[in-house]
């Protein structure tokens, strides 16, 4: 438990810099060597993407699965969020979507929870 405390106050540290600021919301998108992207499309003041950071993100930046497929915030009011490739249009936030070799291999559109997000990007990633 000791050890999981310094885990848990950095990620609580990292939420609450990105929920701060529009500026912020790119902020975990720097350059890795994985082979997967997981992007998060939300919008100012979305509730559920609040929940999302508050909630299940910790647990993600701490799983091996944040290795496989990086996290990106992408605010869907963006140039940024027009430009990615996306299979169809996003209809509901927060939208999960992963991205392999520059294309769109599987979709989560809404919260549903810490459980339900995990088991979901497991499949996404097992998708070639």
């Amino acid at each position: 438990m000791r050890l999981m405390l310094p885990v848990l106050f950095a990620a609580s540290a990292l939420i609450t810099v990105l929920s701060t600021s529009n500026a912020a919301r790119d902020l975990i998108s720097a350059p890795s060597s994985a082979d997967a992207e997981l992007i998060v499309i939300e919008v100012e003041g979305c509730l559920y993407c609040k929940v999302f950071r508050r909630d299940v993100l910790p647990g993600y930046l701490a799983s091996p699965r944040s290795k496989e497929a990086p996290i990106r915030f992408v605010d869907y009011n963006t140039q940024t969020a027009a430009d990615l490739p996306l299979n169809g249009p996003v209809t509901i936030v927060p939208t999960f979507v992963m991205i392999k070799d520059n294309r769109e291999v599987g979709r989560l559109p809404g919260y549903v929870g810490r459980s339900e997000f995990l088991r979901a990007v497991t499949h996404m990633l097992s998708a070639p």
